[in-house]
């Protein structure tokens, strides 16, 4: 793993997404103070994701009588909308849109006015590495949507020829679902059914052609710290099979991880910190949510000393301390925009620092995938430009046009927008001097300092 990689001009990039391939059925609720989660009724609290143990707990939240409907693509109920999702595949949903050709038309009377266009940026290829249930029809649908959206699915269907149903429940070898409750004011609350997904558990499972050498980004979604086993192996395998095959280059592959949810730190906080620990990510994404989740340790140990590191808020704190481990930590704040920060120059006590301003949503519908699609806006510019400004920009682009949708899919007249606006954020002309840069670090550092207090 190698952050000081660079995109080449003339060749293809390509990016690598694992996770679950979940299907999301999104049930807009007036509240969640009286909806049975988790064994208990009387509320949640909002804007996480945590798994349910079968098939009865998911219907029970979803208050239908029978199971058929979850193996298609519609539903009766007129509220309730099922898009594809799973967050690393909106991720690489969201990278393959960003990565489509597009060219300037003209009119025909002002062709001989215009000079020829410049070639459109590098095709990326955008691959994604997923287990659905055999036969199943809602998994291969899955496929067909991905692929619709650019996407190159690897998608690997469960190898369940076990008719016995005392060994392993029905609901394993079906596909993914995960029902997504949005509350009036946009937050979603998740609960997911893995069904087969949850069994993609070795390298080995893995289609041919899927984790190659020629592979420039793989971006992990966090849900894959709760199969510590597989996330070791593909850290392994990307290190063993990359630095082999690339032994003659100077760079290798990109490994971001987004933190998925703040449950998800808690749960899995041991094999998290080991894979920072054996520094074997690049790039770590996390919202502000997440970010605390993490801090929370450390604010217990924290009671005992007196109050000067507290001046720092949570936030502010897990920026600083991931630097020991990644080369670029985000950490996106919704409505507030993001701050990201990196090490760059390595031999500066200070880390570079940029802050990008959200864009204004007069009236957010549903966060569901903003975190995922503001990920992809990030690594788009990011791989495009190595400018921290410009990707968290692009990022907060991208996720501000998710929470104006439905669901986590966006209709290609948005992309269009979407894909122009970044377009002229990564066109705009770099800042060369490093002294202007130097008094920008101390300015998104003080901004970064007011915005966190």
């Amino acid at each position: 793993m190698n952050s000081s990689s660079s995109s080449s001009s003339s060749s293809p990039v390509i990016f690598l997404c694992v996770g679950d391939p979940v299907s999301d059925i999104v049930v807009p609720v007036a509240s969640l103070g009286d909806i049975y989660v988790d064994g208990a009724s009387g509320g949640v609290s909002g804007g996480g994701c945590e798994r349910l143990e079968d098939e009865a707990a998911l219907l029970e939240l979803m208050g239908m009588g029978g199971d058929d409907t979850n193996d298609t693509d519609d539903t009766d109920d007129t509220d309730v909308t099922m898009t594809p999702g799973g967050s690393a595949a909106n991720v690489a949903k969201g990278l393959a849109q960003l990565s489509r050709r597009h060219r300037r038309r003209h009119h025909a009377q002002e062709e001989e006015e215009h000079e020829e266009d410049p070639p459109p940026p590098p095709h990326a290829e955008v691959r994604f590495v997923g287990m659905i249930g055999r036969g199943c029809p809602l998994g291969l649908s899955y496929g067909r949507q991905l692929q619709a959206q650019g996407v190159k699915p690897f998608l690997v269907e469960d190898d369940d020829d076990d008719d016995d149903e005392s060994s392993r429940s029905r609901s394993s070898s079906r596909s993914a679902r995960c029902l997504c409750l949005v509350t009036p004011d946009g937050e979603r609350t998740m609960r997911t059914l893995l069904g087969a997904a949850g069994n993609l558990v070795d390298v080995s499972q893995f289609p041919p052609g899927a984790l190659t050498a020629e592979v420039n980004v793989v971006h992990l979604e966090g849900y894959i710290l709760y199969k510590p086993p597989l996330l070791r192996q593909i850290l392994s395998s990307l290190s063993s099979s990359l630095s082999s095959s690339l032994s003659s280059s100077s760079s290798s592959a990109l490994v971001s991880l987004d933190l998925a949810s703040f449950e998800t730190v808690r749960n899995c906080r041991s094999i998290l910190q080991e894979v920072l620990e054996q520094r074997q990510i690049d790039i770590l994404l996390a919202n502000e949510d997440e970010a605390k989740a993490w801090m929370e340790k450390d604010d217990d140990d924290e009671k005992k000393k007196d109050d000067n590191e507290k001046k720092k808020d949570d936030c502010g704190r897990f920026l600083d301390q991931m630097l020991q481990y990644v080369d670029v930590c985000c950490v996106s704040r919704g409505p507030h925009g993001c701050v990201v920060s990196s090490r760059r120059r390595r031999q500066q006590a200070q880390p570079h620092v940029a802050v990008s301003p959200a864009v204004v949503v007069p009236v957010p519908i549903d966060t569901t995938g903003a975190g995922d699609n503001f990920a992809a806006g990030f690594l788009y510019a990011w791989w495009r430009t190595k400018d921290l400004r410009k990707a968290g920009r692009c990022g907060c682009v991208v996720g501000s046009a998710c929470v104006q949708v439905i669901g986590a899919q966006l209709e290609e007249e948005t992309w269009a927008k979407v894909r122009e606006t970044v377009k002229k954020i990564i066109d705009e002309e770099d800042e060369e001097e490093d002294e202007e840069e130097d008094e920008e670090d101390e300015t998104d550092r003080g901004e970064r300092n007011q915005c966190f207090s």
